[in-house]
Parts: structure tokens; sequence; C-alpha cells
């Protein structure tokens, strides 16, 4: 189970570089069980990936913050965009950002990156098939479709594991909004702060890229106002006491 983390300030943390790819990152949190961690990765301006086709032995999901990068030479993700990638899926080819970008990539198990030569498919394909609760998400534009309003507060969820109920949402609290959001006794609860802020109700203030984890019966006090706004990416996941 990843450490109980109740208010981070990532700003503070150091940019580690990312094997020799060129990329750094900020790690969040590290499950010390499984040692899936999530993290925020900078991508820097004129970025090309060293790896080619390549592959990672468990999944991984991103959501593009700042900025722009494409993986295929072909498809761009830009701000706002989604994907979550099973473990085995190979992908990668063609590496590159003019701009730069920042992403949340929360990644489960071993941070590897295990090159196959020239690719043999134009699009992501499997190299071997997994279980994974989770479809294949190549590019998903969040910007599309309607928010639903849960917990008084407007989400979308960008992926689920029909089968756990765990979920993978975008979250957005309109400016001068108040009201009482927290983790269900029940549920793990996730936090990276994408854009503006929130504030608890013992009055702990939430920036962009802020993080907490809350697990399952936490007592953490619940996001009460959002002045400016806030948007954020929230993971959950109902865990057996």
């Amino acid at each position: 189970m990843r450490p109980h983390v109740q208010h981070l300030d990532s700003e503070k943390l150091p940019w580690v570089p990312i094997f020799k790819t060129g990329a750094t990152r900020r790690t969040l949190n590290t499950d010390p069980g499984d040692t899936s961690f999530t993290s925020i990765v900078s991508i820097p301006q004129g970025w090309r990936g060293p790896s080619g086709a390549h592959y990672h032995s468990s999944f991984e999901e991103a959501y593009v913050v700042t900025g722009s990068l494409t993986l295929d030479g072909i498809d761009y993700l830009r701000a706002g965009s989604y994907l979550y990638r099973p473990g085995f899926i190979i992908h990668g080819w063609d590496e590159r950002s003019d701009e730069g970008s920042l992403i949340v990539i929360k990644r489960g198990g071993v941070s590897d990156i295990i090159s196959v030569g020239p690719r043999t498919q134009d699009q992501e394909y499997v190299f071997k098939p997994v279980v994974d609760g989770r479809p294949h998400i190549v590019h998903l534009k969040t910007a599309d479709g309607p928010w639903q309003m849960r917990d008084g507060v407007e989400i979308k969820v960008l992926s689920r594991d029909d089968k756990t109920g765990a979920e993978t949402i975008l979250a957005r609290w309109p400016a001068a909004w108040r009201g009482s959001f927290g983790a269900r006794p029940s549920h793990d609860l996730e936090c990276v702060v994408v854009a503006g802020g929130f504030h608890l109700a013992d009055g702990t203030r939430f920036k962009c890229w802020d993080y907490f984890y809350r697990p399952m019966a936490s007592t953490d006090p619940p996001i009460t106002e959002s002045p400016e706004g806030c948007t954020a990416i929230l993971w959950t996941e109902r865990r057996n006491a």
C-alpha cells in the first residue's frame, strides 16, 4: 500500500533524470509492495526520445497538462490528452516534442523500458497479452464528452476497471465553489492538482501540482472550497478492510 500523504508540495521535490531519455520526473508517491508510483514528468523543448519501439512490463497511464508531444510521429497528445496502456504494449518509435510538456504519469510495478527493434505495425500493438481490467486507450481527448456531477463536483471518468471499480477521474471545481468532497470510507483516494487550487476544512491550501494520498478510512479533512476554481486528476479504488 502507498504511504499516507496528507499534503505534498511537489515543487519542493528535485527533478530526477529518467534513465538516459532526456526527460526528468518528480516522484510523488511509491507503493513499497508492488513499486507502482505516481509522478510528474517534464519533457524539454525540442526533445527526441532515444528508445525507439519499446514496451513496459506493467501498465502506464498519462494525462498531459501542458505542451504537446507525439509517440508515433503522427498523432499529437496535447493538454487534456489521456492514455492508458496495459503492460507489454509496443509503442514509442517516434517520440518527440517541439515545445516541451508536463505530464502526470502513473506506472504499475517497476519502471523499465524494453526495446524491441524495428516496429512491425503502424499503431501501438500487443507484444504479449496480459490480464488488465482496463482497456487500452491510445488517445482520449478529455475535452470531448459531457461532465457529470458526483458528490457536488463535476467529473469525467477517464478509465475504469469494471471488476474492481478502480477509476481515474478528471475533476473540476468551479470558482467560488463551496461544499464537502472527500474519500469514501471504503476507498483510497489519490489526487494531483493540475490547475487552480482548493482548501481543506482545516485551512490547508492546495495549489497547482500539490498532491495527496488518502488510504481507506482516512480521517483527513474534506475539500470544502475552491475560491479560484480547480482541476485535478483523482484515482479512487475500493479495498477490502
